[in-house]
């Protein structure tokens, strides 16, 4: 790999990085979205696999939403509770 390909990919690898750590700030937001969204993938795949009807992938679809919503109500609660405190 060349020196100009390098440097390519670490900038690129570094704008994904703090777009990653901008948007999933801590840990906890990790494990939370982790686990919602590898819920819905495991039914969708169970559901591809075993041939299931296409009900199980609205299923996952709504698992994945859902675990978004909440993720998105847990950080704007803990987002206001970090302004009331300053």
């Amino acid at each position: 790999m060349s020196n100009k390909r390098k440097q390519m990919e670490s900038q690129r690898l570094a704008i994904a990085n703090r777009w990653y750590w901008r948007w999933l700030p801590n840990r906890n937001w990790q494990a939370i979205m982790f686990v919602g969204f590898g819920t819905a993938a495991m039914i969708l795949l169970v559901s591809w696999v075993r041939g299931l009807p296409s009900d199980l992938n609205i299923r996952a679809a709504v698992v994945a939403i859902l675990w978004l919503l909440f993720t998105a109500l847990v950080y704007a609660r803990d987002r206001a509770l970090a302004q009331l405190s300053r």
